[in-house]
């Protein structure tokens, strides 16, 4: 699976992986990189955990960033790159 802090969801669920995925993993990394903080799954071992914690930041970022000190326009242009390109 490779390293389970920056994997896609659609590695989390074993499924076939393309572009879109290597976007989602780089997302992860920028934040990562900015501020630790803001990957919350960040020390998780359990795979179905961080899965969910992923699927629900990708449905809902409103409260993903409360520990980190990563502006909120920040968060929201790395996420649009996301999304533009999925």
């Amino acid at each position: 699976m490779g390293t389970r802090r920056y994997a896609s969801r659609a590695c989390h669920q074993m499924k076939e992986q393309g572009r879109e995925d290597d976007v989602e993993s780089w997302c992860y990394m920028v934040l990562d990189i900015f501020d630790e903080k803001c990957i919350p799954w960040r020390e998780l071992k359990e795979n179905d955990e961080t899965f969910r914690m992923k699927d629900d930041l990708m449905h809902s970022r409103d409260d993903l960033f409360t520990d980190g000190d990563l502006k909120p326009e920040t968060e929201d242009k790395i996420f649009m790159i996301f999304f533009l390109i999925s």
